[in-house]
């Protein structure tokens, strides 16, 4: 399997949107949203033009990878965990990471359920 750099990953991003919305962020227009608005605002009083989504590995910054990696558990393939603790704060992440491991206990849970029917 190929690996992208962060640029690449920018590109599919832009193309994948171009492909599936025809504009090259995937933004909607005010004709378009789904949300009511009040007070006088309008989809453009919420809307950031220059938004570009954040991709985990376009992040250079080995040490913050790192801790990131050590605060979720140690384990790579908690990637919502990582994004979460280099992107947003420690208690996101923690929150995230307690999420998942909630999920994983249920998910096995129903697993031997399963397994003994």
């Amino acid at each position: 399997m190929r690996t992208f750099t962060g640029n690449e990953r920018s590109q599919m991003f832009d193309h994948y949107m171009i492909c599936i919305t025809g504009r090259k962020t995937g933004q909607i227009n005010g004709l378009e949203s789904a949300f009511v608005y009040r007070n006088g605002t309008n989809h453009s009083d919420y809307h950031n033009v220059s938004y570009v989504p954040y991709f985990l590995d376009e992040v250079d910054n080995q040490t913050l990878r790192a801790e990131a990696l050590r605060k979720c558990g140690g384990d790579a393939s908690r990637v919502q965990c990582i994004f979460d603790y280099i992107f947003t704060d420690e208690q996101v992440a923690e929150q995230t990471l307690n999420k998942d491991k909630q999920q994983q206990a249920a998910a096995r849970e129903i697993g031997e359920f399963v397994g003994q029917i």
